[in-house]
């Protein structure tokens, strides 16, 4: 809760102002959660537990439908859903409930393309004009100014402790590493694709904002094991 009161953007851009970051942020958070409650089984043996992961399955779908109705980058949570099961369990491919919630996720999207097919697709045209890619354009002063903006918006500081709480993990198991490599691949997209293109075009500095969220687990995580205790030491 420090660590996501910390950052400008959630307690400040998100916080006080109603714009589509607002409903975003809670329906991204929410589906982080419930993609880790249905992709971490925590008892494999248990019938009750898996029947929770596939309802958990199933309610990630309904938010983060609701999240790209926020902002169509949200899909990027689900990029970094399959990242982790072609990296880390493959074996959730054969799970019915996984693309039954990839299309429950479709259907939010659905009511998006009847209208953009009546209206020319004028509102894809819009958000692809807002990203005018192009490779000739490599700009490297805007790449940094884009960085520098990106890490205040987020914290310095969060933005270190999440870099040295990823880099402890192999020395320091304060999760499981299927926990780790989860959280993990749902921030990976999110801040790789927002980083390429700050490349090659002008990157407002809440778009990659989102793709913090599950490194602030990781880092909570790390603080809450490193803990000092009531007898002063940790």
């Amino acid at each position: 809760a420090i660590l996501y009161t910390a950052s400008f953007y959630c307690s400040i851009f998100t916080g006080t102002f109603i714009n589509p970051d607002t409903p975003q942020s809670l329906f991204i958070l929410l589906s982080i959660y419930f993609l880790h409650e249905g992709i971490i089984i925590k008892h494999e043996a248990c019938n009750e537990t898996r029947t929770l992961c596939r309802q958990a399955l199933l309610l990630s779908g309904i938010f983060l439908g609701l999240a790209m109705l926020s902002k169509y980058s949200s899909f990027l949570i689900w990029a970094g859903a399959f990242v982790y099961i072609f990296s880390s369990n493959r074996k959730l491919l054969k799970e019915p409930f996984l693309y039954l919630a990839v299309f429950i996720t479709s259907l939010f999207l659905l009511p998006v393309l009847l209208w953009n097919i009546d209206s020319n697709f004028i509102s894809f045209e819009f958000q692809s004009s807002r990203l005018p890619l192009n490779i000739n354009n490599f700009n490297i002063v805007q790449f940094i100014k884009s960085t520098g903006i990106i890490i205040i918006y987020n914290n310095p500081v969060s933005i270190i402790l999440f870099v040295f709480a990823i880099s402890r993990f192999r020395k320091e198991k304060f999760m499981t590493e299927s926990q780790f490599k989860l959280l993990l691949s749902l921030s990976l997209p999110y801040l790789l694709f927002f980083t390429a293109v700050s490349l090659f075009s002008e990157v407002k500095s809440n778009w990659s904002a989102p793709g913090f969220f599950p490194l602030m687990f990781i880092a909570a995580a790390f603080l809450e094991n490193n803990k000092i205790t009531d007898s002063g030491k940790p």
